[in-house]
Order: C-alpha cells, then sequence, then structure tokens
C-alpha cells in the first residue's frame, strides 16, 4: 500500500485492539498518511484513552508514517464524512459503523473502508461477494487496489449470489472475473448460490474471525433479514472492506 491517506476513527471510550492489531499487521509502505479522529458522544467528558493515543504515535515514528490525531465533539458524523472525502481508505471498528449504517446515516463516504471486529487478530481467508451488481464488482476491484500483496498466500473464496428472479451471471463475466482474481492469488474457489441465502447453501464457504468478507455496505445491510446466520456487518466475527460510494 503506497501513497495513501489513511483515517481511523474510532470511540473515545473504545480500547481500539482491533485497529491497533490490523495496522500493525497491514499498514505499511510508502507515503503513508494517518489521520486518527477521535469521536465524543453527546454529554460524554470522558478523554480519550492516553496509553492509546501514544501506541499509535509510537507505531507511527517506527514506521516514518506522520501522524495528525482529531476531536470531534460537535457535529461528529459531518466531521468524519468531510475527513474521509479527502481520504483513501477510512479503519474503523464495527460498533462505529453499525449504529450509523442501521440509522441510513453514512450511506455517503468518500473513501474506501476497513471494519474490523474489536479483538480483530489476523486475516487468513477472503471472502468476495459478488450479486451481479456494479457495486459489488467495485468493492472487489478497489479490495486489491490497497491490498494486493498482503492476501499472495490467502484463499480466495468467490460467492456468488444470484438474486430472485434475476438471471445468472453471463458465462464470459463470470470467466473474466475469476481470470481476474487468479492476478492475485492462485487459490481461487467459487460457491454459486441463489438467494434467499440458508445455512446449509453457506456451509461450505469459511467464515469465522479469521475472515475478510469483501462487499457492499448496502447488500450487507440487506442481510439482516434472511434466514441465515450469514450477517457479516451485525456480528463481531469477520473485518469487512466496504468500496467508496456516493449518491
Amino acid at each position: 500500500m503506497n501513497d495513501k491517506n489513511v483515517l481511523i476513527a474510532l470511540n473515545s471510550l473504545s480500547e481500539g485492539e482491533g485497529v491497533l492489531r490490523f495496522i500493525t499487521v497491514y499498514l505499511s509502505g510508502r507515503n503513508l498518511r494517518l489521520t486518527l479522529c477521535i469521536l465524543h458522544e453527546k454529554n460524554e467528558n470522558a478523554d480519550a484513552n492516553e496509553s492509546l493515543l501514544l501506541t499509535f504515535t509510537t507505531i507511527c515514528q517506527h514506521r516514518n508514517i506522520p501522524l495528525t490525531i482529531r476531536h470531534f465533539s460537535k457535529g461528529v458524523l459531518k466531521n468524519l464524512e468531510k475527513q474521509a472525502t479527502y481520504s483513501d481508505l477510512l479503519i474503523m471498528e464495527k460498533s462505529t459503523l453499525l449504529p450509523l449504517a442501521v440509522r441510513d446515516e453514512f450511506g455517503v463516504h468518500g473513501c474506501s473502508i476497513i471494519v474490523v471486529p474489536a479483538y480483530f487478530k489476523v486475516i487468513s481467508n477472503v471472502l468476495l461477494i459478488h450479486n451481479g451488481t456494479q457495486a459489488s464488482l467495485k468493492s472487489v476491484k478497489e479490495f486489491f487496489q490497497f491490498f494486493s500483496r498482503q492476501i499472495v498466500d490467502l484463499t480466495l473464496t468467490l460467492l456468488m449470489v444470484t438474486p430472485v428472479k434475476s438471471a445468472d451471471i453471463e458465462a464470459p463475466d463470470e470467466i473474466m472475473l475469476v481470470e481476474y482474481l487468479k492476478q492475485y492469488s492462485k487459490n481461487v474457489g467459487i460457491l454459486k448460490v441463489r438467494e434467499p441465502l440458508t445455512d446449509k447453501l453457506l456451509k461450505p464457504i469459511p467464515y469465522n474471525q479469521s475472515t475478510l468478507v469483501v462487499g457492499s455496505l448496502q447488500y450487507l445491510l440487506s442481510l439482516y433479514g434472511e434466514n441465515s446466520r450469514f450477517k457479516p456487518l451485525f456480528d463481531e466475527k469477520a473485518t469487512l472492506f466496504l468500496p467508496a460510494y456516493s449518491l
């Protein structure tokens, strides 16, 4: 990952363990800049964890990454969205994103997003969700622009989801997509399913605390009402990659 402005958003009460682990393992490259935004909730007087800020500062100093720390206590969402507009990648915890996503308050974001569970450890496999939309394809392509080097030796699983009453993805498109994925990994698997999703259909996919799920925010939100336990946005298992999106 080179030539990137990276934004990190943390609630002031968060320990930041998952985010810290993620940047320690995966944030490296040339000409990186990092901005850490501490989000203070209404009527909350607590200061950010000083040891957390010191840890971020130490990591950045060791890697020669310029670090800026900002505190948002008023107009938090507006300020965060504005900061994201001028960033390439936003890293945040699920507990920070989920309330905003459910209330449809973070539908417009100007950069790609990595969403980590509170106790993130490591990524061992990548699950790419493609439901035939341009948004899902965009998420796949954006992901490789950031993390192609880090996932060379990992297993990639392409979950091809066909919506109800829709035609299957055409064979030439499927072939081109698989060939595209093979540029980045030799370990590419495919699972084709038709909605509605069920645990039986999804049983073959690797999905655990070491899985990184790549998909669109809108599609992941829609999984809440499905007849399956597969709800990556709503549990504390997988890490998520969401593409930049604007209305």
